[in-house]
């Protein structure tokens, strides 16, 4: 109850500021927010709403996949999937919505088959150590979830429906309508899926069919936006819920369980532009259920957690080329599981800074973080980048930062093995990038390499340790993470043909600097689940109304916990899409087939993936000034 209070509090402070800021006028000039220093590092855009024909339906870990941004780790279709990223696990890939984390702090990651891309507008993403400026668990990349507010005269309507192999149906839209002082963005998702597809347990072995695979889930979004005379107001909804059947191994016969997942976030921001000032501020409450069921065993075991979250900001812009930012963020979060003795809380806190100066050929930042939980400090985080360009086509950019991760409320408190007295994962990480890009008339071309160093010390895992008989998580580990990173992007226009090709090859070594006992981890092994070798290929083509697309993705061998190898595989994917309009109306029908060569393969040990599969769709979208 007392932090419900202080939501409210929080909530009153913003409304009070945005009353005492508006006044008794109603003629609205246009506002120009500039952008922060923290927005600004996550410019590197992944997807948005406005170009999204060749992949409508998707969600963000098949996005982050086949842009090669990140290797998934999925455990088959409609199951779970998380990130890694330079080596990293899943608990070092930090996801934003409207710049709030949003991973379970039970288990400290999200999974992300169950983000569609029609939740936001646009995607962000910044690869790297980011603790200084976002905070634990932002040591492999930041992947930020955004909305797009345009306060114009118009009401737009959208509603798309899609069908699928192995029973995938998905429905999806949105109403957005006001003018230029407020805004209502209205957005919903239904998807389903049985996933019974076949599958060849073993090369050479017949083929079975995948069974307790099935999938519903549901999202629904209210984005409301309010103008002011020196800046706005928004209030975010979102709820999510999904079911999910777990299907049973390659050397399991049958599985009954399954998954029930209920989430509710309820969020308030502010922005005010003063002058040279730019204040922000941010309220939320997130609450989440996780039910696990499994009959065979009569395992029933459900978890929920509530967090309240609240981020103050202050941006000083205009004074020549420097530019400051200060600000502080505060969470707390309670939660219920069976595995608990009692119910555990946690408090965190954090003050932060930043300075930013731009010269005509070199840019210069520093970040630097203090982080409290339960009120212990964890160490000072500071960060520094340098931008660099001699010459307009050429780029180098240096990054050095000092990055963290605290345990999550499982690894602390989860009887038998929670450790209270686990140290946050903590080390640095250093990065250098060299680009050159060439522009005409008709061609853009961008050539990039990469090279990245991280080590991190005090690695929570759980393991079994000599003397005990139960799995038990500590300070295990330690990590070093370096490798190459090389892109090229070409872009080209020929009459009415437009055409781009992006490419990427990742090197990546994550090895174990300390030998474990179990999970048996020889000193200076490469991770479980980590690629050394990666490499991604787009090919795009538009004219006119008609627009192709191929995505192909190569991911080396790995190791699993209980297989040694995990063989490479390649996919291959093509995407089209057709769009015609009215004076009024568009539509747009389009198509997907995946993994065109059909091919059996395997991202985690005894969870087979799907073979070749298709789905069709038709999207109309309705838009009149008002």
């Amino acid at each position: 109850m007392k932090n419900l209070h202080l939501f409210c509090i929080i909530f009153l402070l913003s409304t009070t500021s945005f009353a005492q800021v508006a006044d008794s006028s109603f003629a609205l000039p246009e506002v120009s927010i500039v952008e922060t220093i923290r927005s600004s590092e996550l410019e590197n855009e992944l997807w948005n709403s406005e170009s999204s024909k060749l992949n409508p339906t998707g969600d963000l870990a098949k996005l982050l996949s086949q842009k090669g941004v990140a290797f998934i780790k999925s455990y088959g279709l409609g199951s779970l999937a998380t990130s890694s990223i330079r080596g990293g696990n899943a608990n070092h890939t930090l996801v934003l919505w409207n710049g709030l984390p949003i991973q379970s702090p039970m288990l400290g990651q999200l999974d992300l088959s169950l983000l569609p891309l029609n939740s936001v507008d646009a995607i962000g993403f910044e690869k790297g150590g980011n603790s200084a400026l976002w905070g634990s668990g932002a040591i492999g990349g930041v992947i930020s979830l955004n909305p797009s507010i345009h306060f114009n005269k118009k009401l737009s309507a959208s509603y798309l429906s899609s069908k699928g192999s192995w029973g995938q149906a998905q429905h999806q839209g949105y109403l957005k309508v006001g003018n230029d002082r407020v805004q209502s963005q209205t957005k919903f998702l239904f998807k389903k899926a049985e996933n019974d597809f076949f599958y060849e347990p073993v090369p050479g072995v017949e083929a079975r069919q995948q069974s307790n695979a099935a999938l519903r889930q549901g999202n629904f979004f209210q984005d409301l936006s309010l103008r002011l005379k020196s800046g706005q107001i928004g209030l975010h909804y979102w709820h999510q819920n999904s079911y999910r059947e777990i299907p049973p191994t390659n050397v399991q016969n049958s599985s009954q369980a399954y998954q029930e997942d209920l989430s509710q976030r309820l969020m308030i921001d502010m922005e005010v532009k003063k002058g040279n000032l730019l204040i922000g501020s941010k309220a939320a409450i997130f609450n989440e259920n996780l039910n696990y069921f499994d009959p065979q065993i009569l395992l029933e075991s459900p978890s929920n957690f509530r967090t309240y979250l609240g981020e103050f900001n202050l941006d000083i812009n205009g004074l020549r080329a420097h530019q400051f930012m200060l600000g502080t963020t505060w969470r707390s979060t309670q939660a219920w599981s069976k595995g608990y003795q009692e119910s555990p809380s946690e408090s965190r806190q954090s003050v932060f800074g930043s300075w930013k100066w731009e010269g005509d050929k070199l840019e210069a930042q520093a970040n630097i973080r203090q982080q409290w939980i339960d009120f212990k400090p964890v160490p000072i985080t500071p960060q520094i980048q340098l931008d660099f360009s001699p010459v307009p086509v050429f780029h180098i950019k240096l990054k050095a930062s000092r990055n963290y991760r605290l345990p999550t409320l499982n690894d602390r408190y989860w009887v038998p093995g929670g450790n209270p007295d686990l140290r946050a994962e903590s080390g640095y990480s250093q990065e250098l990038s060299l680009s050159f890009n060439k522009a005409d008339a008709a061609i853009f071309s961008k050539i990039s390499l990469t090279a990245f160093n991280r080590n991190i010390k005090d690695w929570i895992l759980w393991g079994i340790q000599p003397g005990e008989n139960f799995w038990s998580a500590n300070n295990l580990a330690e990590v070093w993470s370096r490798g190459l990173e090389f892109r090229y992007n070409k872009k080209a226009m020929f009459g009415k043909i437009q055409m781009e090709l992006n490419a990427g090859y990742d090197l990546t070594y994550s090895t174990n600097q300390v030998g474990l006992y179990l999970p048996r981890i020889p000193e200076g092994s490469q991770l479980f689940y980590t690629p050394r070798h990666q490499g991604f290929a787009t090919l795009d083509w538009n004219m006119n109304s008609f627009s192709l697309g191929f995505r192909y993705n190569h991911v080396g061998q790995t190791g699993g916990i209980l297989i040694s190898e995990i063989p490479a595989y390649h996919i291959g994917n093509l995407n089209g899409a057709y769009e015609f309009s009215s004076k009024s109306i568009e539509a747009l029908a389009f198509f997907e087939v995946n993994n065109l060569w059909n091919q059996q393969y395997f991202v985690i040990e005894r969870r087979p993936m799907p073979g070749i599969n298709y789905q069709l769709g038709l999207k109309f979208t309705f838009t009149k000034k008002n």
